[in-house]
């Protein structure tokens, strides 16, 4: 799987789907995330139950430095269609126990101020 956002066309994050078989490339206020869960603004729309598994990838903090990606699973808990966007869906992940073991992977994204921020 490619997890490298350059050619992305300016955005800051992109999230793979399922290993790689879809990407979504969004911006920093399209995702909230800590260490329970993930909420991202989303073209897919996903049944409430539904297991899936995402990798993540942000802008590097600097040029000199690489992406930071980090691969997560979860339950779908939610996923409403956005009326004020054309097919948008706001998802909901609650993150699988499993997703409690990588706290270390997870938290090199939620020490990013950028990602936790608040949905616009």
């Amino acid at each position: 799987m490619n997890s490298s956002i350059q050619g992305s066309r300016g955005a800051d994050i992109v999230i793979y789907l399922d290993y790689g078989v879809d990407c979504l490339f969004g911006y920093y206020s399209d995702i909230r995330l800590n260490d329970q869960g993930l909420v991202f603004r989303s073209r897919w729309r996903f049944d409430l139950g539904t297991q899936i598994s995402l990798r993540v990838c942000a802008e590097p903090e600097s040029p000199e430095s690489t992406p930071v990606c980090v691969d997560l699973t979860g339950i779908v808990v939610s996923c409403d269609r956005m009326y004020c966007r054309s097919v948008a869906y706001e998802v909901t992940l609650l993150f699988l126990n499993e997703a409690a073991d990588s706290g270390c992977e997870l938290s090199r994204l939620t020490s990013r101020p950028e990602l936790m921020g608040n949905l616009n």
